[in-house]
């Protein structure tokens, strides 16, 4: 009963809180590609807009929550390529369109 007792506590009060801070530290930075995220994150807010669409609207054409688009948007979330093409799709625009605007968003000398 003590060792359990103590293993608990040790858990709760010591390697808990430093296990999950040195995991959220390495995901708490930003994308190395800020500007180009950010122009990303923009664009798709623009076209969607434009399309009259709802956070919604295109979460149902997308077949998720409109909490997945609300992060995609805010940035919380980054997307691949493919999932860049199936939004184009779904907001019935050119992945290519968008990509150029990154393309001109992102400093030519952008470490990866």
């Amino acid at each position: 009963m003590r060792l359990r007792r103590w293993y608990l506590l040790h858990f709760r009060q010591i390697a808990r809180p430093r296990y999950f801070e040195a995991l959220s530290a390495s995901f708490r930075g930003t994308p190395l590609a800020v500007e180009g995220h950010e122009a990303l994150c923009a664009e798709l807010i623009r076209i969607r807009k434009t399309a009259g669409l709802t956070q919604a609207d295109l979460a149902s054409r997308l077949s998720c929550h409109q909490s997945m688009v609300a992060r995609i948007e805010s940035g919380q979330r980054q997307i691949d390529v493919v999932e860049l093409i199936v939004l184009a799709r779904a907001l019935e625009v050119s992945a290519e369109n968008i990509t150029r605007l990154v393309d001109v968003a992102t400093p030519k000398k952008q470490r990866i």
